[in-house]
């Protein structure tokens, strides 16, 4: 059986080529010359002895055989970084006290978690799951070491990793005012004050006229 010894380099090369849609950003990024990646393109064809990228004017394209070579081109170099990444890191273990809501827990934490486990097998995770409010008191007393939360607006420090919009929604069943309003809200250029509140359409109507809802 022939076998053939795809260099991890063209695979590399392959996946900034695509990602980029350029030989020369490619190249920038690598540290090699354009011709260099070239060649190194034209290597892996020769290999596979398939065609992977159709020319058209500048442009690159992938072929359906490229596609395939792209896949396993990812996975491949998946692996090949985990397993640096593995051997260079160093013993590390210990115990760490995290805090999050329920939510999170259920829902974020589990896919995290694994891989956190998988890079440190060795630290022993300890899970403290509560509102947001009283695990930023938690972390500032020392007793939680790391919390992922709601950011509210009292809150200081902290780093933001991740950011959600605001939906509004009601029913269809919901009356007609309350999904005016929600409308009203999500829209971008409306400035609006809310002066009063009420769980009666007409009450609300009533003060709009008289000015007391803007």
């Amino acid at each position: 059986m022939n076998l053939i010894n795809l260099d991890i380099r063209m695979l590399r090369s392959l996946m900034s080529v695509v990602e980029t849609g350029s030989i020369t950003e490619t190249a920038r990024r690598l540290g090699r010359t354009q011709p260099a990646i070239t060649l190194q393109l034209q290597r892996l064809e020769k290999l596979t002895g398939k065609a992977i990228f159709i020319h058209e004017g500048r442009r690159l394209f992938l072929t359906a055989e490229g596609e395939t070579v792209l896949s396993y081109a990812r996975s491949i170099l998946g692996f090949h970084d985990e397993l640096l990444s593995q051997l260079t890191l160093p013993d590390i273990d210990g115990h760490v006290v995290l805090g999050t809501p329920d939510l999170y827990a259920a829902f974020m934490l589990p896919s995290i978690l694994k891989i956190f486990r998988k890079a440190f097998p060795r630290v022993q995770l300890e899970l403290n799951c509560s509102l947001s409010t009283p695990l930023v008191g938690c972390v500032k007393r020392g007793e939680v070491d790391i919390a992922l939360v709601t950011r509210m607006n009292d809150f200081t420090g902290g780093q933001v990793v991740r950011q959600e919009q605001l939906i509004w929604m009601t029913g269809e069943q919901s009356s007609r005012c309350s999904r005016i309003i929600a409308a009203t809200i999500e829209t971008p250029s409306s400035c609006w004050i809310v002066k009063c509140t009420s769980g009666n359409c007409s009450e609300i109507t009533s003060k709009n006229v008289c000015g007391f809802v803007t």
